[in-house]
């Protein structure tokens, strides 16, 4: 496989703690962006419309990208199987949590999001056979009590509008864990590019229950979404590359703040003490388990 990059390795710093947490800092904020867009579709467009257009856009722009960059080879696939059941994962949760952008605040559907590390630490033991500990099992059930604090329990909470975030959480949780049984034969941007087809594919498949005319501002909302995702993409890349995952990944929480953000100018949602307090729970939890798989990898 040849690869057509014109730029030299020596280019790219690879300990660079500083550029690294700057980097996956935007890139939160590009996230933010895609998902407000997203919120923003949600208001005239079914879920399935929303995902199939803002797909479409972005596989153009990652085919594009491959032909111009690292070669149209990178999307070669390998293991049809095990990208078949990470894309149908992946697939499943972005239907969720697309969903749960139309029923909630954007700040407290991102903060749902957060439990992903969670999931992926319940689900890691099935499918790579790797021992919870103690500890590890004690953050999960500290991350759920989090949960439990951002539902509200005043029994004027979230309620049952909760599982939808929770569902999004959980599959994102397998996709996760699963994307490691496909790091041996798979380029990230082959995994990328099927799930991201496979996710559109369905988004599709959709139109034939429910679909409308979109207009030409939501249809531009969409492109944007997909050229920020794309901008996410890369810089999340570029962050992993000059920093350890220990140094730069506590940064993925500025999400929140950026969600918060953009709620805030477009539909005027303020957090409120709830999804601040359980979304702090769940990012300690979270924290926590990170720190645990750095130290249990340096010590093996």
């Amino acid at each position: 496989m040849t690869d057509r990059s014109t730029v030299p390795p020596t280019t790219v710093r690879l300990n660079d703690p500083q550029r690294g947490i700057f980097s996956l800092t935007l890139a939160c904020f590009f996230l933010a962006a895609n998902d407000a867009a997203a919120k923003w579709a949600t208001q005239s467009l079914p879920v399935g419309e929303v995902i199939f257009i803002r797909g479409a856009f972005a596989m153009v722009a990652v085919v594009i990208y491959a032909w111009l960059g690292p070669g149209l080879g990178r999307l070669r696939v390998v293991n049809w199987r095990g990208q078949w059941i990470r894309g149908l994962a992946m697939a499943i949760a972005t239907f969720f949590f697309v969903a749960s952008l139309a029923l909630l605040p954007l700040a407290t559907a991102i903060s749902f999001m957060f439990t992903v590390p969670i999931f992926t630490a319940l689900v890691v033991p099935m499918l790579l056979g790797e021992v919870v500990g103690f500890r590890r099992w004690a953050a999960i059930v500290v991350g759920f009590a989090g949960v439990i604090v951002l539902v509200r329990p005043t029994g004027e909470g979230i309620g049952w509008i909760a599982l939808v975030p929770l569902a999004a959480a959980a599959f994102s949780g397998f996709r996760d864990a699963f994307t490691r049984r496909l790091a041996d034969t798979e380029t990230p941007l082959a995994i990328l590019f099927f799930s991201m087809t496979l996710e559109t594919l369905l988004g599709l498949a959709s139109l034939v229950y429910e679909r409308r005319m979109p207009d030409f501002d939501t249809v531009l909302v969409l492109l944007l979404a997909a050229v920020v995702f794309g901008l996410a993409q890369f810089f999340t890349i570029d962050a992993f590359r000059r920093a350890e995952a220990a140094t730069v990944a506590p940064f993925r929480y500025t999400l929140l703040l950026w969600a918060g953000l953009w709620g805030y100018l477009i539909w005027g949602d303020v957090p409120d003490e709830w999804t601040v307090g359980g979304a702090a729970i769940i990012m300690a939890c979270g924290l926590y388990i990170l720190f645990y798989e750095s130290r249990r990898v340096r010590s093996s």
